[in-house]
C-alpha cells in the first residue's frame, strides 16, 4: 500500500493549558492533516487547488513535514519528529518506512488518501513520479 495510515506528531497530545489529553476526541490532538494550503484562499475550487502546496516550506509556512516542532500541543496537526530530515510513518498494508521532509508535495498529498486516481473534482491527484 503506498497510503498512510499513522506517523509522527510531536505536537499531538497533552496540553496542560487545554482541558484535554491525549485521548481527545479533536483531530489535532490524535491526527496529521497535510497544508491547508492547497487551497488557494480556502477555497477547493476548480483552478484554486494545488497539491505540491501540501508540504510548502517556502515563507516560514508552519504546515509542512517537521516545521512545528516549537508550535503549542494541539495547534500543529502535521508530521513531526526529532529525526533528522525525516519522520517515520506506517502505511495502510502494515509496512512502517521513513518519510523525507522535503518530499514532493503532490506525492505527499497522493500518500495521504486512499482515493488516489480515483478522485474526480479540483482534489483530483495527478499521476506524480518520485519517491519518498
Amino acid at each position: 500500500s503506498q497510503t498512510l495510515l499513522l506517523s509522527e506528531n510531536l505536537r499531538a497530545g497533552h496540553d496542560p493549558g487545554q482541558d484535554t489529553s491525549w485521548a481527545s476526541p479533536d483531530p489535532r490532538y490524535n491526527s496529521f492533516f497535510i497544508s491547508g494550503r492547497i487551497c488557494l484562499d480556502q477555497r477547493c475550487s476548480p483552478g484554486n487547488v494545488d497539491l505540491a502546496l501540501a508540504n510548502d516550506r517556502s515563507d516560514g509556512n508552519l504546515e509542512c513535514i517537521n516545521c512545528s516542532l516549537d508550535q503549542p500541543e494541539g495547534t500543529a496537526p502535521w508530521l513531526s519528529s526529532l529525526h533528522v530530515g525525516t519522520v517515520n510513518a506506517a502505511f495502510c498494508d502494515g509496512h512502517v518506512s521513513s518519510v523525507s521532509e522535503i518530499i514532493d508535495g503532490k506525492v505527499f498529498a497522493a500518500l495521504a488518501t486512499p482515493q488516489g486516481t480515483l478522485n474526480r473534482g479540483p482534489l483530483a491527484e495527478p499521476l506524480v513520479s518520485g519517491s519518498f
